[in-house]
């Protein structure tokens, strides 16, 4: 027994076309770019803030 192969033996080769298929498309290549944009401006949003804030002469600086 082969486990999931021998229920669905083309499944690989289905899923692997289909997404080849609609990984062509521009929708698919704009929306991933624009994805990765947004999920590394998520990432860097806390530092860049951190930074400019310590960097402002005004700033808060918390209880002392």
């Amino acid at each position: 027994m082969n486990g999931w192969r021998t229920l669905f033996p083309n499944a690989w080769y289905i899923s692997a076309r289909e997404f080849r298929s609609r990984a062509r498309s521009r929708s698919f290549i704009i929306g991933t770019v624009i994805l990765a944009v947004i999920a590394f401006a998520a990432t860097q949003a806390p530092v860049l803030i951190d930074f400019a804030m310590s960097t402002s002469p005004d700033a808060y600086r918390g209880p002392r």
